[in-house]
């Protein structure tokens, strides 16, 4: 009985480990993309998305796009979003950055 309750007290008495998100993930019904090839940028607005905080979020050029699995340039993802079916985007939880475009 003393080694449970010293080991209940052990455990009790160890920080606790904090989880941190890599990322933040936001589904919606579709969205609209803009890319500007001088800057190396680009926005997207999500349409039908509940758990969004912000009407756009930004991406750069290091953005992953998968499209069916498949990842993609962002040259072929600008002509081709609106096929998008129940996309997803990835966020950095520190710079709200969008780090990855799946749908």
């Amino acid at each position: 009985m003393k080694s449970l309750l010293l080991i209940a007290l052990t455990l009790l008495s160890v920080p606790a480990i904090s989880a941190t998100a890599l990322d933040i993930a936001y589904e919606m019904d579709a969205f609209k993309a803009e890319y500007s090839q001088a800057s190396k940028k680009g926005s997207i607005t999500p349409l039908g998305c509940n758990q969004c905080d912000t009407n756009v979020y930004y991406f750069d050029n290091n953005v992953k796009i998968l499209k069916s699995e498949q990842e993609i340039s962002v040259n072929e993802f600008i002509t081709d979003y609106w096929n998008a079916k129940y996309p997803t985007i990835f966020l950095n939880p520190k710079t709200k950055l969008i780090i990855l475009i799946a749908y």
